[in-house]
């Protein structure tokens, strides 16, 4: 591993070096336009060693510069680049924001994948390790071939200093990311109702001083179960009941689990976590962990590579509410098996309940999901073969879950008269436009799907990724299977159009949610009487945020907390009592 700082002479760093101003104090801007403040202010390591990170470079022909990393030039790259910024202290601020804009500098080869973390030290390890951060892959996003904007709440971590870094990772054979425009800033006071020093809004222990933690469990004393450090006479172990967790093809492989209630420091270990980047790139592979965990207000993610360790030891400090732990390929266009084998998981708690496996993160136990009448059936789409710009839909019965099929003949044209060129774009969305995944066929020529849990749809479109007119493509799709819950009989749609909207609603819109964009509360308004529930979904990568559950009445207005919720794009789904979607809105939290 290199760490190479960008130089230049000393005559021109007595220049401009010493008088380069690196911003502590909010607001923070940096536009990367003056490329000695950048040299002498952030941090750039080259950790894959290959001699290319991070640069300075202009973005367009007006001039403008920003950030810039590459996984492909002349040849492929497998791009381990990290910049890091100057030391940040951030106020005890009621709010605090972090944004900046980002893009695959070429639509056509837009599949980067980039990390940002914030963390109390500089070194990777910290970054690595820290509970605040933001991924996104940015294939098919708004950022494809432009700028668009990106923040992340830094709200949590008000009153302490911090380091921000940026790293390109996870991704091979691409072309360029770009990043601009970088700021921090923050807004009004805040009321310290205990005196601790900790505003109220990121109080972990309202009443209590959050600095005193005896035993140093990451619970403050006034809310520790065992201020006294007597959690390892509670000390408890659960064993996974599928302790390799294996990711095969498309999607991910992923296991959950729900902890008793007072459950604090847990700690497994995960292992076998390997990488292959040479050799033909349908055989290559990066193994990619995802450990997140629920502390009962939010989830905090961290990802781990097999690039980087073969194991891993999990310490969670405090409390948490659930563990879920997703394995994925880190190089698209692979079709190589991976696993990874799991510890049996310690945790300390006054409850003699044992923990229980949550496979599809619902957060009902998978004893508890209804089942008597889930049997196992197949299905098929309407249509199994989509040509030109084309979508199918296949409905299920209410409580059908864990489906699978498979997609073949997806191919790509780019030899000949430039207008018989095209690249198959197939997107697979499920539960009214959660996407599951996106596939080209420049890069794959078949695709495993595997949707675990409850589905209530399925749609695979289909699309020239080039975006001209030529149709004469098409694609196979295999016979579904599924376990098949009560209700009524499956139903398959095709529609064609010259473009395909994956968010369109066709359930009742006796269902009215306002405002949008939204900030702290969400209301939704509505013509139903009974008993519903809300569940809140990440767009991007369609994992569950938030479920609420209320009694509504008719023309009754909803108040739904969604403070703390990382800014971003959302799936707010209505669902009453028998489990059917009554409404799908895209929200965004801001």
């Amino acid at each position: 591993m290199k760490n190479i700082l960008l130089s230049f002479g000393f005559f021109v760093f007595g220049i401009y070096g010493l008088n380069a101003q690196c911003d502590n104090t909010l607001p923070v801007n940096e536009d990367f336009s003056n490329t000695f403040a950048v040299n002498s202010c952030w941090t750039y390591i080259d950790a894959d060693g290959d001699g290319i990170g991070w640069s300075i470079t202009s973005m367009d022909g007006s001039g403008n510069k920003g950030l810039k990393s590459k996984s492909f030039a002349g040849t492929a790259l497998t791009p381990d680049n990290w910049i890091i910024s100057n030391a940040i202290d951030l106020p005890a601020s009621s709010s605090i924001e972090l944004s900046w804009k980002v893009r695959a500098t070429f639509w056509q080869y837009d599949a980067e994948n980039y990390y940002v973390y914030v963390a109390n030290g500089n070194a990777i390890s910290d970054f690595t390790s820290s509970s605040v951060m933001f991924t996104e892959n940015l294939e098919g996003s708004d950022a494809s071939g432009e700028f668009a904007n990106r923040n992340l709440d830094l709200s949590s971590l008000s009153g302490q200093t911090v380091y921000i870094a940026f790293r390109h990772y996870g991704v091979t054979d691409q072309l360029e990311i770009d990043i601009d425009d970088f700021s921090v800033t923050g807004s009004g006071g805040c009321t310290d109702s205990d005196n601790d020093g900790v505003c109220n809004t990121n109080d972990n222990c309202p009443g209590y001083d959050d600095t005193v933690d005896s035993d140093g469990d990451g619970t403050p004393d006034g809310c520790d179960d065992t201020p006294n450090g007597n959690c390892n006479q509670l000390s408890k172990s659960f064993s996974v009941p599928n302790n390799t967790l294996t990711y095969s093809g498309i999607g991910t492989g992923e296991t959950s689990m729900l902890l008793p209630a007072d459950s604090q420091d847990i700690s497994f270990t995960i292992s076998g976590l390997e990488a292959k980047t040479k050799g033909k790139g349908s055989t290559q592979y990066i193994d990619l962990v995802d450990v997140t965990y629920n502390d009962g207000t939010r989830d905090y993610t961290t990802t781990y590579s097999g690039l980087n360790i073969s194991s891993k030891p999990i310490n969670i400090p405090g409390h948490a509410d659930s563990i879920s732990i997703k394995l994925y390929n880190g190089l698209s266009g692979s079709n190589q098996t991976i696993s990874i084998a799991l510890s049996d998981v310690t945790y300390c708690s006054n409850d003699n309940t044992p923990p229980c496996v949550d496979a599809n993160n619902n957060g009902i136990c998978d004893v508890d999901e209804p089942s008597g009448d889930c049997t196992p059936s197949i299905a098929n789409f309407s249509n199994s073969t989509l040509s030109g710009t084309t979508s199918t839909t296949l409905s299920f019965d209410i409580g059908s879950q864990d489906i699978s099929f498979v997609i073949n003949n997806i191919n790509d044209k780019q030899k000949g008269k430039p207008s018989g060129f095209y690249i198959e774009k197939v997107v697979v969305t499920y539960n009214d436009g959660i996407l599951y995944g996106t596939y080209y066929g420049d890069q794959i020529s078949s695709a495993s799907v595997n949707i675990s849990g409850d589905v209530s749809n399925v749609t695979v479109s289909l699309s020239n990724a080039l975006g001209n007119n030529n149709s004469n493509y098409s694609i196979s799709l295999g016979t579904i299977s599924y376990c098949k819950g009560s209700g009524v009989s499956s139903k398959s749609t095709v529609s064609k159009s010259s473009s395909t909207d994956l968010g369109s609603n066709t359930e009742s819109t006796s269902f009215k949610v306002y405002p949008n964009p939204a900030s702290n509360t969400l209301y939704v308004k509505d013509n139903y009487n009974g008993n519903v529930s809300f569940k809140l979904y990440n767009a991007i990568n369609g994992n569950p945020i938030r479920n609420i559950d209320i009694t509504t009445s008719y023309g009754q207005e909803s108040q739904l907390n969604i403070n703390g919720i990382t800014n971003g794009l959302y799936l707010l789904q209505v669902i009453d009592e028998n489990g059917t979607v009554l409404k799908t809105e895209r929200v965004v939290i801001k």
